[in-house]
């Protein structure tokens, strides 16, 4: 028989021989946590994740424990949860919180766009990405391009686009070549591809601007031309003239546009070296 997820901690705890209060730590107090031993209060998605980390609890075994207390669905709101959080994080330069969140994410989810998504912020906002491990490089290309189409896979194209920073110029001439060769025609595409194509391609002109690289940027540049006026594609061609401007030095064009992100709050995404980051 199945137990609830306070009757699980309960379990866990009494296996490590642990009080309520050393369960618990700095995360709850003594009666939140025992309440939700006891099933008379509900526990976040993130505290949870806490506490299997802070007491160092197997999370596939405890998911056994508790079966279907925590179905398909709410798994995938669990791994949606943490991914929005890594997005404020990054969004307001919290690096202890994005740290915080890449321990969490690496121990308990099976999600690989989301733990490399939460790497790659941590790297963004901390350690840099000159500390990142050549072996993760390499599982990152191997799992994009195990699938033959996988341009045509909208998980391959999200882990492309959250890890664009990590790959030599010869790699990322071959990964845009790719999609510019597949979407030359993307107005004819969902808006999800659209979108997360849009993505890469800003990830892309970042990129060229930082290392200086001029490599298929007209292409680039036209496909954003296709792309049809819609309101979640908006910000996305906002930030291709603003690179555009920057490539071609026009500083005018680059100050009018920081300006009007600025004033509404939008500057964040003109000061961090990475753009993007896609759920």
């Amino acid at each position: 028989m199945s137990l609830t997820i306070g009757q699980a901690l309960e379990k866990e705890r009494k296996i490590r021989h642990l009080t309520e209060k050393e369960m618990a730590g700095d995360i709850f107090s003594v009666a939140n946590y025992s309440k939700i031993e006891r099933g008379l209060q509900e526990i976040r998605a993130q505290d949870l994740f806490k506490l299997i980390l802070r007491n160092n609890i197997d999370w596939n075994d405890f998911v056994s424990e508790i079966g279907i207390d925590l179905n398909a669905s709410q798994s995938y709101r669990l791994e949606q949860n943490m991914s929005e959080k890594v997005d404020k994080a990054f969004c307001a330069k919290d690096s202890e919180t994005a740290s915080e969140l890449n321990g969490i994410i690496q121990n308990s989810s099976r999600d690989v766009c989301l733990c490399v998504k939460a790497i790659m912020v941590d790297l963004a906002l901390s350690k840099g990405f000159s500390k990142l491990d050549p072996a993760i490089h390499d599982k990152v290309i191997k799992k994009i391009l195990m699938n033959d189409s996988w341009t045509k896979d909208i998980d391959s194209l999200k882990l492309l686009c959250n890890t664009m920073l990590i790959y030599s110029d010869d790699e990322l001439c071959f990964f845009i070549n790719s999609i510019l060769r597949k979407y030359k025609n993307i107005e004819d595409y969902s808006s999800a591809y659209q979108y997360v194509v849009g993505l890469i391609c800003i990830n892309y002109l970042d990129n060229c601007y930082r290392r200086k690289k001029t490599f298929k940027l007209e292409e680039v540049f036209n496909l954003f031309n296709k792309l049809p006026n819609m309101p979640n594609l908006f910000f996305l061609k906002v930030l291709a003239k603003y690179y555009r401007a920057l490539l071609s030095n026009d500083q005018r064009t680059v100050d009018k546009i920081y300006r009007f992100c600025i004033e509404y709050g939008y500057d964040k995404y003109f000061t961090e070296s990475i753009k993007g980051l896609i759920d």
